[in-house]
């Protein structure tokens, strides 16, 4: 990864600038700390932009990669056990998935994530060509070969790149003018004794959908544990827009406090206090079948269901609220790069809020390992570096003071998946791609 003065994106012109196009980025192993975090951030954003640059009908090029459900193959001795929570449905008599396909469930504690409008967020998972690869190269297509997998076996080349996208629903004449948005089909959801879930049958619903988040997850050489980093939309003022961030870290935050009196957000009503948010995952399966109304598909009966959150660490980090100030140069740096006559490319309206990532994976990555700071340690000191309270507000909204960052969840150790299996533990498992699909998951 080439480093420019300060932290910078290189200008347009330069042999290697990242606009208009951007190539795939080089993914140098960088030095670790007390090195610049600089060289990470960069990859993280020349990865975005590479990964999110409109093709000529202006949708992201990641829409167009592969997710769980065309990546494995179920068949075999093992299928008795899938139960896809997506099915395949049938358009014009041609078998179909929908195209935001992951559901509306958060990992972690589980919960949804409703809207403004009354509308649940929906969730995408893309993986590129050499994901794809790894996976056909090392014969993990099968559920039993993921179970049979060398727990030594590691994602082994940089750039081995999974994707998380969050949707959001637009309502007829929203304006949508500096998302990334399209026409796609979604789960059509039912309420059942397991809350609101995509309906068994496959049946989907077409409308508009605006991205409003995505986990950009890549490898860089050196660096099998991923670069975990996360996007979210930001106004045409470059401002965060999906929710408040609070004052202060959690420990330090009353309950009474509120994020934002004044007016709300896409995903925070105002007035809603710190007792009364970030909950979502605590409503019960029967609360939230009695709020929803399956013909308009929103939780509007009953009074509704609401889940206002906002970001508990302003900085995304433990020991600090203030950001990493290499982060705001290099962001406000790559928004500089835009021209006026590239008013249509919508990946000027994203914002990188962080990445996190071990310092020393030479020292620390191994199978059966949890990967975590000390109390008190910053993540310039611990073995978890960059933003070690990284959370995306559209996907990990309930679980911020729980599992405080990407590396609570995506370590080497065992993984009881969601079928209630047993994946033992292994180095592949920093992505939960495997135990998804063991579980019938896309």
């Amino acid at each position: 990864m080439s480093a420019f003065a300060g932290c910078d994106a290189p200008l347009r012109g330069n042999p290697e600038s990242w606009l208009p196009g951007t190539p795939f980025p080089v993914l140098d192993l960088p030095a670790p700390h007390p090195a610049s975090d600089c060289p990470f951030y960069q990859a993280a954003w020349q990865t975005f932009l590479h990964v999110s640059q409109p093709g000529a009908d202006g949708e992201p090029a990641f829409l167009s990669y592969p997710g769980i459900g065309e990546l494995f193959d179920p068949a075999g001795e093992e299928t008795d056990h899938l139960d896809l929570s997506v099915k395949v449905a049938e358009e014009d008599g041609t078998a179909v998935l929908p195209e935001i396909g992951s559901g509306v469930e958060q990992a972690g504690l589980g919960g949804l994530l409703i809207d403004g409008n009354g509308r649940p967020i929906y969730y995408a998972i893309h993986l590129n060509d050499r994901f794809a690869e790894f996976v056909r190269r090392n014969g993990l297509t099968t559920p039993a070969a993921v179970l049979g997998a060398d727990p030594s076996l590691a994602f082994d080349e940089p750039g081995i790149i999974e994707l998380k996208s969050a949707w959001r629903i637009l309502a007829p004449g929203e304006d949508r003018s500096s998302y990334f948005w399209k026409r796609a089909t979604v789960p059509h959801l039912v309420a059942s004794d397991r809350g609101v879930v995509p309906d068994p049958s496959g049946l989907c619903e077409t409308v508009d959908v605006a991205l409003v988040a995505l986990h950009v997850v890549f490898t860089m050489e050196g660096h099998p544990e991923f670069i975990w980093s996360t996007f979210e939309h930001v106004d045409r003022e470059k401002r965060p827009d999906s929710a408040p961030e609070a004052d202060a870290n959690p420990e330090a935050t009353d309950p009474g406090y509120v994020a934002d009196a004044s007016r709300s957000w896409l995903l925070y009503r105002a007035g809603a206090t710190a007792a009364h948010s970030n909950l979502g995952a605590l409503r019960t399966a029967d609360e939230l079948a009695a709020a929803f109304d399956e013909a308009s598909q929103s939780f509007t009966r009953n009074g509704g269901a609401t889940t206002p959150i906002y970001r508990e660490y302003p900085a995304s980090k433990m020991t600090t609220t203030t950001p990493d100030e290499d982060l705001e140069l290099l962001n406000a740096s790559v928004w500089s790069r835009f021209l006026p006559e590239d008013s249509g490319d919508m990946r000027q309206h994203y914002r990188l809020v962080g990445a996190t990532w071990l310092d020393r994976p030479d020292r620390d990555f191994a199978a059966g390992r949890e990967f975590v700071n000390a109390p008190g340690q910053s993540s310039d000191e611990g073995p978890v570096a960059g933003e070690d309270a990284l959370s995306s507000l559209a996907m990990e909204s309930f679980t911020q003071s729980t599992y405080h960052n990407c590396f609570s969840c995506h370590d080497t150790q065992l993984v009881v998946t969601a079928d209630g299996g047993e994946l033992e533990a292994k180095a592949i498992n920093v992505s939960r791609v495997f135990s998804r699909f063991l579980s019938g998951h896309n």
